[in-house]
C-alpha cells in the first residue's frame, strides 16, 4: 500500500481554509514558537479518530470549525475530516486529488458523514486494508483470557503510534513508537505492526491457527506413541512371564516354533490366539488334539499335593524338637546345679 499525505488544514468559522501542503519524502516544518507547527501533527491525529482533542488551544480552536487531512491512498484519495462542535465525522474517497483552496464546510457533504463514532475507526480502517476480524495465531490462546475474549481486530488508532514518530526519534536509537501511554494499546500495536506494514493479510492468521492446531496434533500423537511404547513394553514382558510359568510347570514350551519369542508373538497376536483356541487338551487319555503327549499337568498337581504333606508333617516334627528342647534346658536348669553341691549323691555302691 502506497500512502502520503497531501494536505492538513482546517475551515474557520467565515468559511475560510487554512492549510499545508506536503510532498512526496521528507518535509520539514519551521517557524518561530506558537505559530501552530505542533498543531499539525494533533489536527491529522484528531482527524483519523482520536478519542480525544489534544489540538492546542488558542486561535485555531477559538476559530476553527471543520478539521481536515487529504491522502494519496491506493491510486485514490481519502478526504478525512471531523466537526469540532458536534464532532461528526466525515471519510470520502474520490478519483481526483481535490484542491484545499476549494474546500469550505459545504464540501463536507451530508452523505458522506458519520454521526457513529463507533463505526467511524473501522469504516477508516477499511481505507488501509484493516479488514481483518480474527488476529488469533493459536485459538487455545483464548481459553486464557477473561470470558474467551478474542483478541482485537486491527484498528486504524493503533497505527498511529507508528504513523506519528515523535520529533525526537532521530536522536534516540531505542524510539520505534511513542504515545504509548496505555499498556494494552502498546500491547496491541506491537502485535499488529506486522499488519500495519503489510507483512501479513488475513490467510497468515489462517495458516498460522492450523499450524498451532497440527502442532497440537503432533505432540499428542508423539505422547500417544511413547504411552504406547510403554504398554508394548509391559504386554511383551507379561507374555515372556507367562511362556515362562508354561514352560516350567509343562516343562514344554508352548509354540516350539524357535521364532516364536514373545515380541515376535505380540507383533503377531491374531495368529498365536488363533493357535491356543484351537489347541484343546482331551482329559480322558490326557493328549492334545496336535498329537503331544504330555503328563507333566497331572504330574505338577500330584506333586503339589504332597508337598502340602510334607509341609504339615515338618510342622509336626518342628513341634516336636521344639518340647524336647525345652524339656532338655528345663532339665540342665533345674537338676544339675543340684547335683554339684552333693558329691555322694549320685554314687552307687558296688555289691
Amino acid at each position: 500500500m502506497k500512502a502520503h499525505v497531501i494536505s492538513i488544514g482546517m475551515v474557520d468559522k467565515i468559511d475560510k481554509v487554512h492549510y499545508v501542503e506536503f510532498g512526496l519524502g521528507v518535509n520539514i516544518i519551521t517557524g518561530k514558537s506558537s505559530t501552530g507547527k505542533s498543531a499539525i501533527l494533533e489536527i491529522f491525529d484528531y482527524c483519523m479518530g482520536s478519542s480525544e482533542n489534544n489540538i492546542p488551544h488558542g486561535k485555531i480552536t477559538q476559530h476553527g470549525t471543520w478539521f481536515f487531512t487529504i491522502l494519496s491512498l491506493n491510486l485514490k484519495y481519502l478526504v478525512v475530516a471531523r466537526n469540532l462542535f458536534d464532532d461528526s465525522r466525515y471519510i470520502n474517497e474520490v478519483s481526483v486529488a481535490p484542491n484545499p483552496k476549494d474546500i469550505d464546510s459545504s464540501y463536507f457533504k451530508e452523505e458522506y458523514q458519520i454521526r457513529d463514532k463507533k463505526k467511524f475507526n473501522p469504516e477508516l480502517g477499511r481505507y488501509f486494508n484493516l479488514t481483518i476480524d480474527d488476529i488469533e495465531e493459536d485459538l487455545e490462546d483464548r481459553e486464557y483470557r477473561k470470558n474467551n475474549a478474542r483478541k482485537g481486530r486491527p484498528s486504524i488508532r493503533n497505527i498511529m503510534p507508528f504513523l506519528l514518530q515523535h520529533q525526537n526519534l532521530i536522536a534516540n536509537k531505542h524510539a520505534i513508537f511513542y504515545r504509548f501511554d496505555e499498556n494494552k494499546k502498546r500491547e496491541d500495536t506491537i502485535d499488529q505492526f506486522k499488519i500495519f506494514v503489510g507483512f501479513v493479510k488475513g490467510e497468515y492468521f489462517s495458516l498460522k491457527q492450523q499450524l498451532s492446531n497440527l502442532i497440537r496434533e503432533k505432540k499428542a500423537i508423539e505422547r500417544l506413541i511413547t504411552k504406547n511404547e510403554s504398554e508394548e513394553s509391559i504386554r511383551i514382558a507379561r507374555i515372556k512371564s507367562i511362556l515362562d510359568v508354561y514352560f516350567a510347570t509343562t516343562n514344554t514350551p508352548l509354540f516350539l516354533e524357535q521364532k516364536a519369542t514373545a515380541e515376535y508373538i505380540y507383533q503377531n497376536h491374531k495368529r498365536y490366539l488363533r493357535f491356543i483356541a484351537d489347541k484343546n487338551f482331551n482329559t480322558n487319555n490326557d493328549t492334545v488334539t496336535d498329537g503331544t503327549n504330555d503328563n507333566s499337568l497331572v504330574d505338577f498337581n500330584t506333586l503339589l499335593d504332597s508337598r502340602v504333606d510334607l509341609e504339615a508333617k515338618k510342622r509336626t516334627l518342628l513341634h516336636k524338637a521344639l518340647d524336647v528342647e525345652r524339656t532338655i534346658n528345663y532339665t540342665e536348669t533345674v537338676f544339675i546345679p543340684s547335683a554339684s553341691k552333693s558329691s555322694d549323691a549320685f554314687i552307687v555302691n558296688p555289691k
